[in-house]
């Protein structure tokens, strides 16, 4: 059987899978396969979810989009982020916690913003 290598790139993470015999996505025309020693493609990933068959069973991925690039046997994505797992379910799991800590994050700033806003607020009333 023929096979390729996927390499996956995001903001904080990069990961190479050899090994790899199929490939699907999406993208504005839809659902699309990629097998090994096919010809050199570019495209946009859609916001979803994808799959891929190795020598040890299906692993998905879900992502926001992406830019994928499929050249020499070697199937290149960049995205913002993703979530990789070899069982969907995990993946929902993964994507709340992502969520949750995202969430946190957004809510810690928010807080922050309203503390300088609190401090400028006062800094002007006081020079005045």
């Amino acid at each position: 059987m023929r096979i390729f290598a996927i390499e996956l790139s995001s903001e904080d993470v990069y990961e190479h899978i050899d090994g790899v015999t199929s490939f699907v996505a999406s993208d504005a025309s839809g659902s699309f396969g990629i097998l090994a020693d096919r010809e050199p493609l570019v495209t946009t990933l859609a916001w979803g979810l994808c799959w891929m068959r190795t020598g040890d069973g299906e692993h998905y991925l879900a992502l926001p989009g992406g830019v994928l690039y499929f050249a020499e046997n070697v199937l290149r994505i960049c995205t913002r982020r993703y979530v990789r797992a070899d069982d969907p379910s995990h993946i929902v799991e993964r994507l709340n916690d992502d969520m949750r800590a995202e969430h946190a994050v957004t809510r810690d700033m928010h807080q922050l913003l309203h503390k300088l806003d609190r401090e400028l607020l006062t800094r002007l009333l006081v020079s005045t």
